[in-house]
């Protein structure tokens, strides 16, 4: 019993080591991988993945930032007209979505 499990649990693995979490596929070999890699969908489905993810990171900044600035607010605290840390975070979020506008359109 011993020995087929071991079995068992190395094909799981061998299975998992050419699988493509970005697409959801497995392979059977090391060069089917590299060529899945080299695919115009699995290229393109990474870029989607990034950009997703990116976007999600920076909607969590923004909402950190927002909920700081309404924090600071809250407890009356004024710092006499200069941006709060949350604020200043916002606004390097935002800059940073549009150096990046500026990187996908050149």
């Amino acid at each position: 019993e011993g020995a087929a499990e071991e079995e068992a649990e190395g094909a799981a693995e061998e299975a998992d080591a050419f699988y493509c979490v970005a697409c959801g596929k497995n392979f059977r070999s090391a060069k089917q991988w590299q060529n899945h890699e080299k695919s115009k969908k699995h290229v393109e489905r990474v870029r989607q993945l990034r950009a997703d993810l990116l976007a999600e990171d920076e909607a969590a900044a923004l909402a950190e930032a927002s909920e700081a600035a309404e924090m600071e607010a809250a407890s009356g605290s004024d710092s006499g007209g200069e941006a709060s840390g949350a604020e200043e975070a916002a606004v390097s979020v935002e800059e940073g979505e549009e150096e990046e506008e500026e990187e996908e359109e050149e």
